[in-house]
């Protein structure tokens, strides 16, 4: 099933290896005034472009657990061509960032940074760190 589907172009954004977070954005432009930020936390790999014209993310599958870890096999296809995200979670933000702002969690900020409209997501938060299921928004 397809989660999300967008024809405009997704860039690999941001990575912070501390918390295992990947961001893939569509930057705002005149016609479209905000940004999708697609969010992958707790990445265990990392199988896709730099850049992605048109991207459908479908429903993700279970991997094989590790040492306890839940995790799933998250599929992104552009271009006729599948590319796969292996991650605990995923979460997708409509947001009007400035293209510096990233909406990766950055657990110093206090208060924590509004990463904007929740679209969807797989139900993991980092700050509880427990995975309650599917669920759009």
């Amino acid at each position: 099933a397809v989660i999300f589907q967008s024809e405009r172009e997704f860039q690999l954004w941001d990575y912070t290896v501390g918390y295992a977070q990947l961001l893939l954005r569509i930057p705002a432009t005149a016609e479209e005034p905000f940004n999708i930020d697609l969010m992958f936390l707790g990445v265990k790999r990392i199988d896709i472009p730099t850049r992605m014209a048109g991207l459908t993310l479908l429903e993700p599958q279970p991997s094989a657990p590790d040492a306890g870890r839940h995790e799933n096999i998250h599929r992104l296809v552009s271009g006729g061509r599948e590319y796969t995200v292996i991650a605990a979670a995923f979460r997708i933000y409509r947001n009007h960032h400035d293209l510096t702002e990233s909406s990766l969690e950055d657990f110093s900020l206090k208060p924590p940074r509004d990463p904007g409209e929740l679209v969807s997501h797989t139900g993991l938060f980092l700050a509880d760190l427990e995975f309650v299921g599917r669920s759009s928004v």
